[in-house]
């Protein structure tokens, strides 16, 4: 099984690799164990660094036979844009793309986030993936997961998570209050 860094997408690939890494942990193997306690086998997963010490991509075998590849796409300040995950099976042979993005404001909170699950890679920025996930009707598979909204001293308020079926309405959402100490 082969564990090299490998660009899924080069738009994903914004900071080239520094294998020059010291301090972080570069790879790590975890034993499987049956329902005995037996060991049947290893899962090993491997990560590659930025210069700046951020995580790019992750490679890690999956219980499935397989491998979970993740890439990370940072911004400019280390506020991530956007992670893509690969998982691949061997039984059955499948191989499934979870892209994920994440919305900030001003200050650098979380606004909001959206996902895709596919069987192929497609590459979108934000935007386009904010615009098809509020589409109507919907027409990709994009959707909004949460909403986060904080109050003026920049503590979280409302957080609606999830999308209902051909509405708007979120599928839950959290009210958090706070008295005068700051205390929720």
């Amino acid at each position: 099984t082969a564990y090299d860094y490998s660009v899924l997408d080069a738009r994903l690939a914004t900071e080239p690799v520094n294998y020059q890494v010291k301090g972080q942990v570069t790879a790590t193997k975890t034993a499987m164990l049956d329902a005995y306690g037996e060991r049947t086998g290893w899962l090993t997963t491997v990560s590659y660094y930025d210069a700046r010490g951020r995580v790019l991509q992750t490679i890690a075998d999956n219980n499935k036979n397989g491998q979970d590849l993740t890439m990370t796409q940072y911004a400019f300040d280390g506020q991530v844009l956007q992670s893509v995950v690969k998982h691949q099976t061997t039984s059955p042979a499948a191989t499934y793309y979870v892209n994920q993005w994440t919305k900030y404001d001003h200050v650098g909170r979380v606004l909001e986030t959206y996902q895709d699950i596919a069987d192929n890679y497609t590459y979108r920025d934000a935007a386009t993936a904010e615009a098809l996930a509020n589409a109507q009707p919907a027409t990709a598979s994009v959707t909004k997961v949460s909403q986060l909204a904080y109050n003026e001293l920049g503590q979280l308020i409302t957080k609606k998570l999830g999308k209902k079926q051909a509405t708007t309405e979120a599928l839950q959402t959290l009210n958090f209050r706070y008295n005068i100490r700051g205390w929720m």
